[in-house]
């Protein structure tokens, strides 16, 4: 009977013979303590959280890590360093290589905080299926909706393309598309995550300038470093358009029309 497994890493994206995307993941069997490589489509790339487990392909009770919060004085001032430079007493890859992988380094009062680029991405960009599909295509956000001039609104619309399901169209996402499609650093960062991970055996990109991110988070901790795992919750994105006016048709400014 195959044992049950946690996700311990994710090593960088790929494609296929059809030139579609994977994910790389590392998986340790929970008994076994073996490590196994696998590739799956990247349109789970929203589910991958490092410490999840599974058994038979179903999700079990996360128990892995502890709970915590920070706020990060400045998003892209992390200090890119690879995954080599984990101390193994903070997180073990039982003797074996590391790899290249990427992370961003914050030191906020004297703490590091270790964050794999991937789960930034993961947390930034990727809020469904569809969004992980498009993330390494060039400019591949701008088939999801007609473009509008990037910056500020008063008054903000947006027009979805058929490609966006209309099940993903509830107020939080709305909220994070508009920032991913219209606000300069959103729609900066997004594209560097292809810029800067095509043809490479890691996934980075260039994080936005948000100012006092607030990040609750699931990690693992030794002394005053920590390895953030999983970020169930990000702050200090602004909505690029003005607050509404009181009306049912519109999400913090946003009015979302029919497809086209």
């Amino acid at each position: 009977m195959p044992e049950d497994l946690t996700l311990h890493w994710l090593a960088g994206v790929e494609q296929d013979d059809k030139k579609g995307w994977q994910v790389r993941i590392v998986t340790r069997g929970v008994s076994s303590g073996e490590f196994a490589m696998w590739r799956v489509p990247i349109g789970l790339f929203p589910v991958l959280a490092l410490g999840y487990s599974f058994s038979d392909g179903r999700l079990l009770p996360i128990t892995y890590g502890e709970y915590s919060e920070v706020i990060i004085p400045n998003l892209a001032e992390g200090e890119e360093i690879n995954s080599s430079d984990i101390p193994p007493e903070l997180y073990s890859f039982e003797g074996k290589s590391q790899g290249v992988q990427r992370l961003l380094r914050y030191r906020v009062d004297q703490v590091e905080y270790l964050v794999p680029t991937m789960e930034l991405i993961r947390s930034l960009f990727l809020h469904n299926k569809t969004l992980a599909n498009h993330i390494m295509q060039p400019g591949g956000i701008m088939t999801l909706f007609r473009p509008v001039e990037p910056g500020f609104h008063p008054r903000l619309q947006l027009d979805y393309t058929q490609q966006m399901p209309v099940r993903s169209l509830k107020r939080p996402f709305i909220l994070e598309f508009s920032w991913l499609a219209v606000d300069p650093d959103g729609q900066r960062a997004w594209d560097s995550v292809y810029e800067r991970t095509f043809k490479q055996k890691y996934m980075t990109f260039d994080p936005p300038d948000l100012h006092d991110c607030g990040i609750k988070f699931r990690g693992v901790r030794k002394g005053n470093q920590w390895l953030i795992l999983e970020i169930s919750e990000f702050t200090g994105k602004r909505v690029p358009c003005r607050a509404p006016s009181k009306s049912p048709d519109m999400t913090a400014g946003v009015l979302c029309r029919s497809f086209w």
